[in-house]
């Protein structure tokens, strides 16, 4: 099988920022006759929340088979961060009672904190 690869780096950036970038890379990738796709994340140092979001999600959706490698620790991680918050794990939400208080009573109950 042909594979491609492609050096983020060199035709993006040494940072990713946004999720509109991996968006766009995902649309030239699906333009490709290859099917096996290579990443190479050489000299990228940074990748922001919402385009680790992206591109797992691009990863998710795409018929290609896709490799990422050099990925930095920093990289690494925030895409280890970013695939755990992707399995539906419910937030556990707690009723706070709201309390009205008039000047008086808002230092009196201030006070006692």
């Amino acid at each position: 099988m042909e594979n491609i690869t492609i050096k983020i780096s060199e035709i993006i950036a040494e940072m990713l920022s946004t999720r509109q970038t991996i968006i766009q890379l995902f649309k030239d990738i699906s333009s490709y006759s290859e099917q096996e796709i290579i990443l190479d994340f050489n000299k990228v140092e940074f990748i922001s929340r919402s385009a680790s979001d992206q591109l797992y999600k691009e990863l998710q959706k795409t018929s290609k088979q896709i490799k990422l490698i050099n990925t930095t620790s920093n990289v690494d991680k925030m895409i280890k961060i970013v695939e755990k918050t992707q399995f539906g794990t419910k937030r556990q939400l707690y009723k706070v009672p709201i309390m009205d208080f008039d000047n008086k009573h808002l230092n009196n109950f201030l006070q006692t904190i």
